[in-house]
């Protein structure tokens, strides 16, 4: 019963987090006072920087939000992957292949 709750409502769940996560990464450009070019900042930022682009970034705000979005994809990368792991497991189970 659980099972099939979770099956059932498993992409309304991604799709959410995957929400959450945009509008964190909006709200951490907010305090960081990044006002200009959010999209492209947002978009570039989906992946994590290295550190030594971090270190040669000119722009001090900047390069504070390249540090706390490096440590947010790290989070949602490794929860969505364990999420998509329980899933993945879920359905093969469901399916009754294990």
């Amino acid at each position: 019963m659980i099972r099939d709750f979770l099956l059932d409502y498993a992409m309304h769940v991604f799709l959410a987090i995957g929400l959450a996560y945009a509008f964190l990464k909006i709200a951490i450009m907010y305090k960081v006072g990044l006002r200009h070019n959010r999209s492209a900042i947002f978009l570039h930022s989906i992946f994590p920087y290295r550190r030594q682009t971090i270190k040669n970034t000119f722009y001090d705000r900047l390069r504070h939000y390249y540090k706390i979005s490096n440590e947010v994809n790290l989070w949602f990368y490794c929860f969505m992957g364990v999420m998509l792991l329980v899933y993945g497991f879920l359905v093969l189970i469901d399916s009754g292949h294990a």
